[in-house]
């Protein structure tokens, strides 16, 4: 009898862990073309297309991302084709691979391993952007992993631990310049927690769970492993040895975000992250309040991930450029730091009545984050009201565009009609139009365009120069730009939804 307890509550667990990894799983990969491509996508695709063409990343300072994720983008496009379904896969696999790596925790700690996965997995901010294709998902991973990696190498000082913070750490050396605000942070983390280690209360360290017979690094291969690490680097920001300049121009990006950082382009206030936070991530919030508990009470694991989400946030605070997807390197560890709080509080001797209404706390606390996930990231991700959709385009373009390439996919001759951009500022539609094959960037109004996009402001200018043989539509294009036109000549489709307007009522 006492046997069959045992395997029930087994099975239960493990029951729950698979359930959380499918709702993880669907959160991420559900509907993904449903949101209209961001600018920054945009701007990726045409990045990619231009290695398709080059054979090679030619690595810009100004850009301020590194070139592997690119490469990463390239191969889903191998695998998946050409779409921004494809791309925003790739970024899914690894916010799946990150929240999965959190579960490393449970060799210290297998409750506060499952809330940490549970809280990745549910907060607004990791899966969100997760559904977007862009660099900050993947620089989260190596986050995680060199997290990980340096857990395990304190306790085993492996080359399995030593591989994992060595692939972290250049990986995200190649992904992002900001790089250096993680690993700053992290390095003074530990100064922290060795400083405050006579002054703060000694706790009993979790006892580790997992194997202790992974080979032992030996210092000749360290070197020799972290030399591969940073020669792979190079490589790579040298375009595989055909970019001259890629190498100096990793150097000269710190300059130029030097400037960024502190410009008004997207500046933002101190209390920039606190009110998303009110708005969003409600477990961060909380876990902000818990940051004496783990200062007075915790153990290693759990004041490093408290100093390590407290001191990003403080950083990320004190730089003047905010854009609200670089929370993420702070709400990951926050909700760390949230998980082991939560099991110090519900490990005390306490009544069950309360330790019943603690869990029903709980409950509520991972509705409330996996309500505002699904709100945001399934029904108002475009909605210009939310503070995450940021630079975002809009929907009823989306479903212009995608009405082109849908008729263009039953008719391909479609995909040769002559689409002309007029538009100051294009983005992300060179890159939405790649498949078409004859894309006018000149700016001039052609009368023999199929289909023409023009800003607003140019709008009568135009219709005078195209005359009644076009219709046309106004619609916004993305947030804090003003509308364009689209103009589609008459004979170019049988039919045209969305209620297009012919250039006949008007005076020409």
């Amino acid at each position: 009898m006492k046997d069959r307890l045992v395997l029930h509550r087994i099975n239960t667990k493990t029951l729950w862990v698979v359930l959380s990894i499918v709702a993880c799983g669907l959160l991420r990969f559900l509907l993904l073309d449903q949101k209209p491509a961001h600018f920054d996508e945009g701007i990726n695709g045409w990045f990619v297309s231009s290695i398709w063409k080059d054979g090679y990343y030619n690595y810009d300072p100004t850009n301020f991302h590194g070139p592997i994720y690119f490469y990463f983008l390239q191969l889903a496009e191998q695998l998946f084709g050409v779409s921004v379904s494809s791309y925003r896969f790739m970024t899914g696999l690894f916010s799946l691979g990150f929240c999965l790596l959190i579960f490393e925790l449970k060799h210290w700690n297998r409750r506060a391993a499952f809330l940490s996965f549970v809280g990745l997995s549910l907060s607004t901010s990791l899966v969100f952007y997760s559904r977007y294709a862009i660099h900050e998902t993947q620089f989260i991973f190596f986050q995680v992993l060199f997290f990980v990696g340096f857990l395990y190498w304190e306790q085993t000082k492996s080359q399995r631990s030593f591989i994992f913070m060595t692939v972290a750490f250049f990986g995200a050396v190649m992904n992002k310049e900001t790089f250096f605000i993680y690993f700053g942070t992290f390095t003074i983390a530990l100064i922290c927690l060795r400083a405050f280690k006579n002054i703060l209360p000694k706790t009993i360290e979790p006892p580790y769970s997992g194997k202790s017979q992974f080979t032992k690094i030996d210092w000749n291969k360290a070197f020799l492993i972290f030399g591969l690490g940073f020669a792979f680097c190079l490589w790579v920001f040298s375009g595989f040895g055909m970019d001259r300049d890629g190498i100096g121009n990793f150097f000269k990006a710190f300059a130029f975000w030097t400037k960024t950082g502190t410009s008004t382009g997207h500046a933002k206030p101190f209390y920039y992250w606190m009110e998303l936070n009110w708005y969003y991530e409600v477990l961060v919030l909380v876990s902000i309040l818990f940051l004496p508990l783990a200062a007075w009470r915790g153990h290693r694991i759990w004041r490093l991930s408290a100093l390590l989400g407290f001191g990003q946030l403080l950083a990320y605070s004190l730089i003047p450029y905010k854009t609200p997807w670089l929370n993420m390197s702070f709400v990951w560890p926050l909700i760390v730091h949230f998980s082991f709080s939560l099991d110090f509080i519900l490990s005390q001797k306490i009544k069950t009545s309360t330790k019943k209404f603690l869990y029903a706390v709980c409950v509520l606390l991972f509705s409330a984050q996996a309500y505002q996930s699904i709100r945001l990231s399934f029904f108002r991700y475009e909605d210009p009201k939310e503070k995450y959709v940021y630079v975002q385009s809009r929907q009823q373009f989306w479903d212009i565009y995608r009405y082109f390439l849908e008729e263009a996919q039953t008719k391909p001759s479609i995909f040769n009609y002559k689409v002309s951009l007029t538009l100051k500022d294009e983005w992300p539609l060179p890159w939405l139009f790649e498949k078409f094959t004859n894309v006018d960037f000149s700016k001039a109004v052609d009368s023999r365009s199929d289909i023409l996009i023009s800003d607003v402001a140019d709008k009568h200018k135009t219709i005078k120069i195209l005359g009644s043989d076009y219709v046309y539509l106004q619609t916004p294009l993305r947030e804090a730009r003003a509308d364009v036109v689209v103009f589609v000549r008459k004979s170019a489709f049988s039919s045209l939804p969305f209620g297009f307007k012919s250039i006949s009522t008007e005076a020409l």
